[in-house]
Formats: structure tokens, sequence, C-alpha cells
């Protein structure tokens, strides 16, 4: 019969009753915790994690217009945030992707086009040099060289300002009870996603930038989209989540603590 273990670090396991008496390593943390005693019988069950919580003091409650006015959302962000909300619903965080991280870090993909607008100039010159471009083919040939290099350099020079523009449009939230995501599509629609606890129980936190403010991502999970071909079923890849935000693990703290660890408190016990 399985012999159910919680970690101090509120990983929840169940082990096989052939290792009554032995210890375990945590696959979460680390930790080697103990199942059961010597002797064969069976430890002090440990307090789980929400009888945990409910003994610790509650930290003190943010109110929903504290949580706006910290969170860079413009007037016209925090209308519609709140107008989203249900009566029985309260706003627990609200951000949006770090502006300035995201245009400094689209130079490095600038860089590759303005790399390709350097070699099509280098091929434009030893044409010319070589003699092949006095001729009407050789004349096309330049033309469209040339429309490459025009396009390697305005591809260069907007990206980083298009991303900008993409995370001036994108705004996160986190409620008790759901995960919110406004963004636009690559074509600039508007989206909304809306993300219950359950679609969060399997999210992880990807650290991009350490330090005193750190920068990274909650990955909610991938979505899959499959298109047909004449080369047969392509299937393309979509990560979403929250991107770039400030402080990731003390958001991803907020999301266990009120969303994702209370469904699995109930299964659990169920």
């Amino acid at each position: 019969m399985p012999i159910p273990v919680i970690c101090s670090c509120s990983a929840k396991l169940k082990v096989g009753d052939h290792l009554q008496g032995q210890h375990i390593k945590c696959p979460k943390c680390g930790s080697v915790i103990p199942v059961g005693t010597a002797n064969g019988s069976a430890p002090a069950p440990a307090p789980s994690p929400s009888t945990a919580r409910a003994a610790a003091p509650a930290p003190p409650a943010v109110s929903p217009k504290q949580v706006l006015e910290e969170s860079g959302l413009v007037p016209e962000e925090c209308e519609r945030l709140e107008g989203e909300l249900e009566r029985d619903e309260r706003l627990l965080w609200a951000g949006k992707p770090v502006e300035r991280f995201i245009f400094l870090r689209a130079w490095g993909i600038s860089a590759g086009f303005f790399f390709g607008a350097i070699v099509v100039i280098v091929i434009m010159i030893l044409t010319a040099n070589h003699g092949l471009a006095s001729d009407f083919m050789g004349v096309l040939t330049m033309l469209f060289l040339g429309t490459v290099t025009l396009g390697f350099l305005g591809a260069g020079a907007g990206w980083p300002f298009l991303q900008r523009w993409y995370a001036r449009k994108t705004a996160y939230a986190v409620t008790t009870k759901r995960a919110l995501i406004w963004g636009r599509t690559r074509f600039g629609k508007a989206t909304f996603g809306s993300y219950d606890p359950a679609d969060l129980a399997k999210f992880y936190r990807v650290d991009v930038s350490k330090g005193s403010d750190p920068i990274g991502h909650l990955i909610f999970g991938t979505q899959v989209t499959r298109k047909k071909t004449k080369d047969g079923i392509v299937e393309t890849y979509h990560r979403y989540g929250f991107f770039v935000i400030r402080r990731p693990a003390e958001v991803e703290r907020m999301i266990r603590d009120h969303l994702v660890d209370p469904v699995l408190d109930k299964l659990y016990d169920d």
C-alpha cells in the first residue's frame, strides 16, 4: 500500500511500503525524508501544507489599488483589468514585461540582420569589380541585391522597436482565482488568456537575469499548432506565460500559494 510522504518544501509524494523505515531523497529540493522508523512503525504524520499555511501568520494584505499603482500598467490597462475581475475575485499582482531589457536584448538579433547586409554589400562590390553588372541582367542583379541590403538594414533597425511595442501592449495579472494575460499576435491583433489553477499545475520559472532586481519567465505551458503542407504535417510550438518580468520568484510563490497548492492539497486529501 503506498505511503504518503510530505517534504518540508511542500512536495507531496507516495512511495511503496517496501521503503518503510528507510529514507528517500525529495526529487524537488533534494532533502532526505524519513519513511517510517527503523522498527517499521509509522512516523508521526507531517502537517499538510494547507495546515502549515493556516497556522502561519498571514502576510499583510495589499489592496488592489496599491497593486495597480506598483504594476506599471497605464490607466487604460488598469480599467481593462478591473473590468475583467469578478465580484468575488481579488487582484494579487499585476505587471508588464521589462521594456528596457527586451529592447536591449533585441539588438542582438539586429546584429544578425546588419551582418547579413554587410555580406550582401560585399557581394555587390565583388560583382561590380568583376564587370558582371555591365549588362541588363547584371543591373537587375545589383538592384535585387540593393533591395535585399535595404531590407536587412530596415529589419535590423526596426526589430528592437517592434519588440518594445509588443512589450508595451502586454499586461499580466494574478488574482485569487486565475492568471490573466493580455498581449498581441505577430500581426498586431489583441489577444487575451485566462488560466485557472488546473492550467498552472505544471508551470515553472526560468531565470534570465539574476541580482538585486532579477528578471525571468514563468512558463505556464506549450501550445502546439499543426499545419498541413504538401510535405506533411508541420508542428509549431509556442510557449505561453509571463515573460521578462521583475522578481519572478515572488510571483511564482504567489501563484503556488494562492492557486496551485490549494488544488494539489485538495487532490492529496481526497
